[in-house]
């Protein structure tokens, strides 16, 4: 996987131009984050409402417990997926939770084909934890995830581009973050 952190201005971007596929936290008090609720905004804006948060808790579809996946298919005109990722209790969200659920995520998105995925998991506030260690666990999850034994194949799987987005002042500690993850898994595998 190739990772990076960006800065994107949620409301105003077009996010089916950044990814194929993007990834929002719900949590299990019946909350979806405000990032889930922002895309939610862009989706009625744009094409009448095509998914609702509310109804997923309403249902009982989602629960938020952690690492829960619901995902929601073409969403946005170029976009393949919205992943609606399970956080458990927001208040309560540790290291433990936030790796458990990275990790379920990584075993999704190991199966798929897309070719930028957009983590928008920067909100999401992890006991004891600031951006750079969120986003070296984010990393670290996920590499682990897409482990393949290949050194004796000839042709070996394409990567998938992981963005994780993050406001301007932080962007330098999560791009050390996910290079210290990535190494981390590396090392590990």
């Amino acid at each position: 996987m190739k990772f990076s952190a960006k800065t994107i201005d949620l409301p105003a971007t077009d996010l089916s131009t950044v990814a194929d596929c993007i990834v929002v936290a719900g949590f299990s008090d019946n909350l979806p984050s405000s990032q889930a609720q922002a895309l939610q905004q862009q989706a009625m804006a744009h094409h009448g409402g095509i998914f609702s948060l509310d109804a997923l808790y309403k249902t009982g579809d989602f629960e938020g417990s952690v690492g829960q996946i619901v995902s929601f298919p073409q969403p946005l005109s170029n976009l393949k997926k919205i992943i609606f990722l399970g956080m458990g209790d927001k208040k309560q969200l540790n290291p433990d939770h936030f790796r458990k659920a990275l990790a379920d995520l990584g075993k999704v998105l190991t199966k798929s084909r897309y070719k930028k995925v957009l983590l928008l998991l920067d909100e999401l506030e992890v006991a004891g934890w600031g951006t750079e260690d969120k986003a070296r666990a984010s990393a670290q999850a996920l590499e682990q995830a897409d482990y393949q034994f290949t050194r004796c194949k000839s042709k070996t799987p394409k990567k998938v581009s992981i963005h994780v987005i993050y406001g301007s002042a932080v962007t330098k500690a999560a791009n050390q973050g996910l290079t210290g993850g990535q190494a981390i898994a590396g090392g590990m595998n």
